[in-house]
């Protein structure tokens, strides 16, 4: 046989098998699948608030698809921002938030907040005084956009600094006073004045998101209490204009500082007996149980309950003392106090008093 006539039956081979399997798969029935396509649930409670010169946006994710089902595949939001003061609604993109890179917004529990600076715009920063209106979207993974979320806010402007912020140390407190602002930072009429927000610190000038009032204060003065004796804190205050969080402050205060401290002395000690001997006199007493106890101090007269002057002018530890400096046939009065570690140590009442002399 010769070569070309097994070429040709080769390719006679190879046309028989594809009109097989093409017999076959005309064969077959049934519609094509189509992929589906999820469109995700609008975003949750969105909030927009002022904060200072900018616009604090919060919102949870959400639960499901349009369709009720669970959504697997959010990818992140997207949104936008009109400026509608003047009752034009031209919506423009402010930014795009992605769930495997959420900054600059913050993420937790499933709820985002993202700070609206304005920097997109021309010059950079949002206007006080003027009402923004935003819009926020859901986005999957296949570029399929939930219906929008609306919430708009009046930037208003915040209140100047609180006047003459002060603090009293106290036992594990700091109390604080101050007076009320009379302006507004742009030196407009402060008519909107809400309450105030304290912030405290374990280091200077570095101050969390959360002040230490549980809610707004709207009196002049506070007390945080809990504090622990002989440290120092450090604190600012900010004026407030709005009810309710995310909060609308005015700029901080000058820092101040507090260094709580015990304020109760110890018991007086109890027991001193005084024992006289060869050219001195013995006194010991009972010891104090005060865990921030410091010493003792011993103090000497020559008139019972009166007159008394210091012998010991470094305190001492021991329950013990010896008087050299006595001489014999006169009375010695004594008494002793207990004093504790404070920065500025509180001293007991006396113990009772004692007498002796020698011969």
């Amino acid at each position: 046989m010769r070569r070309g006539d097994l070429t040709r039956i080769t390719k006679n081979v190879y046309c028989f098998l594809f009109l097989i399997l093409a017999l076959f798969a005309c064969g077959r029935k049934g519609d094509p699948k189509v992929p589906v396509r999820y469109v995700p649930g609008a975003v949750e409670e969105l909030i927009a608030a002022p904060k200072e010169n900018a616009v604090l946006l919060r919102w949870k994710f959400p639960e499901k698809n349009e369709d009720g089902s669970p959504i697997k595949d959010l990818a992140g939001f997207v949104i936008l921002r009109a400026d509608i003061s003047e009752n034009v609604y031209e919506y423009k993109k402010v930014g795009s938030i992605y769930l495997d890179k959420p900054a600059p917004s913050i993420i937790k529990e499933n709820v985002v907040l993202y700070l609206d600076k304005g920097d997109d715009l021309s010059p950079p920063g949002l206007s006080y005084g003027k009402t923004y209106g935003y819009m926020v979207f859901s986005i999957n993974k296949s570029k399929m956009l939930s219906k929008e979320r609306v919430s708009k806010v009046t930037l208003s402007v915040p209140p100047s600094t609180p006047r003459g912020f002060r603090a009293t140390p106290g036992e594990g407190t700091a109390t604080f006073n101050w007076a009320p602002p009379l302006k507004r930072i742009d030196g407009s009429e402060l008519t909107d004045l809400k309450g105030y927000n304290i912030y405290r610190s374990k280091e200077q000038g570095i101050y969390g998101e959360t002040p230490i009032n549980a809610g707004l204060i709207v009196s002049l003065t506070y007390r945080d209490q809990g504090l622990e004796n002989n440290k120092t804190y450090y604190y600012i205050i900010k004026a407030v204009n709005t009810l309710t969080p995310p909060w609308n402050e005015g700029p901080p205060s000058d820092e101040i500082s507090a260094t709580p401290q015990k304020m109760t002395p110890p018991s007086a000690p109890k027991r001193l007996i005084a024992v006289p001997a060869e050219n001195k006199i013995f006194l010991t007493w009972d010891e104090n149980k005060e865990t921030e106890l410091a010493g003792y101090r011993v103090y000497r007269s020559l008139s019972s309950k009166t007159g008394y002057s210091l012998l010991t002018p470094e305190t001492i530890v021991k329950t013990t003392f010896t008087d050299t400096n006595v001489v014999p046939k006169r009375k010695y009065y004594y008494r002793v106090t207990a004093i504790d570690n404070a920065l500025k140590p509180n001293e007991s009442l006396p113990s009772d008093e004692v007498e002796a002399q020698i011969k």
